[in-house]
């Protein structure tokens, strides 16, 4: 990195809440018992925290704090409910999502004979200067900051936690446990607990492997470091499944700037005067980074929470801490795009289409209602972004999100854990941004995207092809709503002996709109390919 782009030390460093450091211990037997009572200890505090009188917030930050204090992967299934919206309350999940940078460090012995176990030497071979005192402590690892020996570079080394590996597999076993039993109950199969539990495992073996990580990190530095955005390079000659080297990034975390902020906002502003540091400017920058990430690289950091967003001078950001790295399957990845387009465009109930395709199997019943529903929700949660002097967490498309998901989950219809992710890495990124710029509106950033995205378009392919493209996405848009109406028909068709006679006008009308808006699709196609291609 440029030495022109090291911002200057925070005048005034408020100290960081830090954790006593407690001895990691390997895993012993009857482990799992204990595990199923700690669970059964959380879940006696749950049921005794209802009947407590206590504001909302008061018992969200108590169940965080519980989860706190035993670590491990109980921090890691707070993280991944802090993206069901459609099962917790928005209160609930802003809180869990706190647990992504919070975590109880281990000795600085116990990591020294970790990390010379794993390179295979001694650390005063490798490094001139190491120091012990860790930079930051998370549910797998902890980092430091060092000194290479023979290029004298700064460097932060990321160590697994001990015994980390065999702990988390047999706390899995009992998670994996307690969803086959809860999936039984008809009432919470909408829940999808089985899958979460293969969204968690899934998570776990590829943050576990620092090789995986080491492989993400590479990847989005070739793609964003020619965008302007400063990722870390890594040293894979001393990365394995347990250590990462990567280069030390000297910038000012946001985090840190944001506690200089609430409490010294006089001395906050100059240093950002002396740094030329736009805030607005490194929001709107951090925001759009991240929507192309999702739609065109197709690997995005999913974890922008302030610990992870590094300032540097002239309004210029780093991203640090690979370990939650997110991709989609093509399709998901077309509908999710799709979707935040329509949105952005305001073109509601196309959107509230592709967003229940994506929650299928839909249960039969009033789709329409539902639709209609889903619509009204988010109309209203757009109007409320445009109110000036209300809080920012009511501005944010998050709060949209979250309706919808209430919705689908009082239907009973199942959430797609990758959009999910894709959503939880949006409402992350626009808490982290609330103080940054408490002025942003993500719509306006979002509709600023699909132009930029459109221009990129035209300029690569003169055009036309992306003109098709767009016709096509609207094809498949109401070739989604023909097959709701298509589903519904056919279950119309199977009680047809019971039919009365106005059941059978609802069933001729339902069955004329499918065929007409079929064949208008495929007209439509028809003529898009005759006229863009030249045919």
């Amino acid at each position: 990195m440029k030495q022109a782009w090291v911002p200057t030390p925070l005048p005034t460093m408020p100290a960081r809440a830090t954790a006593t450091a407690r001895t990691a211990i390997p895993p012993r037997r009857g482990g799992a018992a204990r595990s199923l009572w700690q669970l059964l200890r959380f879940a006696g505090f749950l049921f005794a925290l209802r009947f407590r009188a206590l504001p909302t917030l008061q018992k969200a930050e108590r169940v965080r704090a519980f989860l706190e204090q035993r670590g491990g992967l109980w921090i890691k299934i707070a993280q991944t409910l802090a993206s069901r919206h459609d099962v917790l309350p928005a209160v609930y999940c802003e809180e869990l999502g706190k647990l992504f940078d919070r975590a109880t460090a281990y000795p600085w012995e116990q990591a020294r004979q970790a990390l010379e176990s794993s390179l295979g030497q001694p650390l005063d071979v490798l490094f001139d200067s190491f120091d012990t005192q860790p930079l930051a402590a998370a549910s797998i690892a902890q980092t430091y900051r060092a000194r290479l020996n023979w290029n004298g570079a700064e460097v932060a080394v990321k160590v697994r936690r001990p015994y980390i590996d065999e702990i988390f597999r047999r706390d899995l076993k009992l998670v994996r446990a307690v969803a086959w039993l809860f999936n039984l109950w008809p009432g919470l199969r909408h829940l999808n607990l089985l899958d979460m539990h293969g969204e968690l495992e899934a998570m776990l073996l590829e943050e576990l492997d620092f090789r995986i990580e080491a492989t993400l990190i590479r990847d989005m530095r070739r793609n964003l470091k020619p965008r302007g955005v400063e990722i870390p390079r890594v040293y894979r000659r001393y990365c394995n499944k347990e250590v990462i080297v990567m280069s030390f990034i000297d910038g000012v975390l946001m985090a840190d700037y944001l506690r200089l902020l609430a409490t010294d906002p006089l001395i906050a502003k100059h240093w950002l005067e002396e740094n030329h540091i736009n805030p607005k400017k490194v929001a709107r920058k951090i925001y759009l980074s991240c929507q192309r990430q999702i739609f065109e690289d197709n690997m995005f950091h999913g974890d922008l929470h302030p610990g992870n967003i590094m300032l540097l001078r002239h309004s210029r950001f780093a991203l640090l801490d690979f370990g939650a790295v997110g991709t989609l399957d093509l399709q998901t990845r077309k509908q999710v795009m799709l979707y935040h387009r329509l949105v952005a465009e305001g073109d509601l109930s196309k959107a509230m289409m592709v967003l229940t395709h994506m929650s299928s199997p839909v249960p039969q019943g009033n789709l329409a209602s539902l639709l209609r529903r889903l619509t009204r929700v988010t109309q209203a949660s757009l109007r409320f972004m445009t109110v000036k002097h209300v809080p920012y967490e009511e501005r944010i498309y998050s709060d949209a999100t979250s309706r919808q998901l209430k919705l689908l989950g009082q239907a009973r219809i199942p959430v797609s854990w990758d959009f999910l992710r894709a959503q939880r890495t949006f409402t992350v990124l626009e808490m982290s941004m609330r103080q940054l710029d408490p002025s942003m509106e993500p719509m306006k950033l979002s509709r600023a995207y699909f132009q930029r995205r459109r221009e990129r378009a035209e300029r690569q392919a003169g055009g036309r092809h992306e003109q098709l493209f767009n016709h096509v996405e609207a094809l498949v848009t109401d070739a989604s709503a023909v097959m709701r109406e298509l589903a519904d028909v056919r279950a119309l068709a199977g009680k047809i002996w019971g039919m009365g006679l106005d059941e059978m006008k609802t069933l001729g009308r339902r069955a004329l709109l499918w065929l007409s808006t079929a064949a208008a699709g495929i007209g439509g196609l028809l003529w898009a390919g005759h006229y863009y291609l030249g045919g």
